[in-house]
């Protein structure tokens, strides 16, 4: 990444919210996503560690980042977790 541009996580949000997320969500809710920042595909499934071994296989050496759906953060520690407000 060059200085300037935007970086893995801002990307990954930005391929979320108008590609991914009006798909996902409603079945998806609560499960986990892997995206691949460089060509936008996915993988989503209710195991964490399985989504991302899955991509991890499927797209080596590319930009991923993972996320959990309809949420700001991928779990807890101790507090609350946010959900995504919807509009």
């Amino acid at each position: 990444m060059n200085k300037g541009e935007p970086s893995i996580s801002s990307r990954a949000w930005g391929i979320y919210q108008k590609a991914i997320r009006a798909e996902v969500e409603p079945e998806h809710k609560g499960e986990y996503l892997v995206i691949n920042v460089e060509t936008s595909e996915y993988e989503v499934g209710p195991d964490q560690i399985e989504v991302m071994k899955r991509a991890a296989a499927k797209y080596p050496a590319q930009a991923l980042f993972a996320m959990r759906v309809g949420h700001l953060t991928m779990g807890k520690i101790g507090g609350e977790i946010r959900v995504v407000p919807t509009r």
